[in-house]
């Protein structure tokens, strides 16, 4: 029911994120951890690189089996209209304009919602709607039901698509392994000792270098431990890329 943290991995950002990601996605299972570079810093690189965004949205308490092609057009072709004026206040041309369309569906005598994505050139909107909703219903909670289908709200989310930073390519090593620049005794949660492990600075790690466990990860705003058995490969971007041993 629902979705497997097992099949994801988990992206650790903030300053201490990466001292305790790899603990958090063992005990969810997951195999995979991931530190994007700057990661102190992620959130403003995330006001870089995030679109401008209005969500839009109408309520109408409907059966879904009542609604044609004509009302999700005139629905939607409402909201678009006042979306596209905003954006085009801000700045944003008709070819730096992007809308998404969903609907709000649930059983009858529900309390909770899915948000059902719906694409501009479905020809049986309710037919689709009705698919759709029982193949995420039964994701999101494990069953489906055979009672009748509500609509209770009608979704827009637009956006202007703003110009994004590239982020740069890191060169690869052309022969050896990075050098630490020390070594430090790290203590477990529970206070007993680890002992000693290496220490690296993040800036002199290349794309393709591979540091086993444990390690110490430094840089100005955060740390990324590795613990014993978890393998790190840095990605061609900077990126931080732990696989966790594992477990017999």
């Amino acid at each position: 029911m629902g979705r497997d943290p097992k099949d994801f991995a988990l992206l650790a950002f903030g300053g201490g994120g990466g001292l305790v990601a790899a603990d958090v996605a063992r005990e969810l299972g997951m195999a995979k951890v991931i530190v994007p570079p700057g990661q102190g810093a992620f959130s403003a690189l995330g006001m870089l690189m995030a679109d401008v965004q209005h969500d839009l949205a109408r309520t109408s308490l409907m059966a879904l089996d009542t609604l044609d092609a004509s009302t999700v057009e005139a629905v939607f072709g409402e909201m678009i209209a006042e979306a596209a004026d905003a954006l085009t206040d801000e700045g944003f041309g008709s070819d730096r304009q992007t809308f998404v369309r969903s609907v709000d569906l649930r059983y009858v005598g529900q309390e909770h919602t899915v948000s059902v994505p719906l694409p501009q050139d479905v020809e049986d909107p309710a037919g689709h709607l009705d698919r759709t909703f029982a193949k995420m219903h039964e994701l999101h909670y494990g069953h489906t039901m055979t009672d009748p289908v509500q609509i209770t709200t009608f979704r827009l989310r637009a956006a202007g698509t703003v110009e994004k930073p590239s982020l740069p390519t890191l060169a690869r090593r052309a022969g050896g392994a990075p050098n630490p620049i020390g070594e430090r005794t790290i203590y477990s949660g529970d206070g007993a000792s680890c002992g000693t492990t290496t220490v690296y600075l993040r800036e002199d790690l290349l794309a393709g270098d591979v540091i086993p466990g444990p390690a110490v990860i430094v840089e100005h705003t955060a740390t990324t431990v590795v613990h014993t058995g978890d393998s790190l490969e840095i990605g061609d971007h900077g990126e931080l890329v732990i696989t966790l041993e594992v477990s017999a």
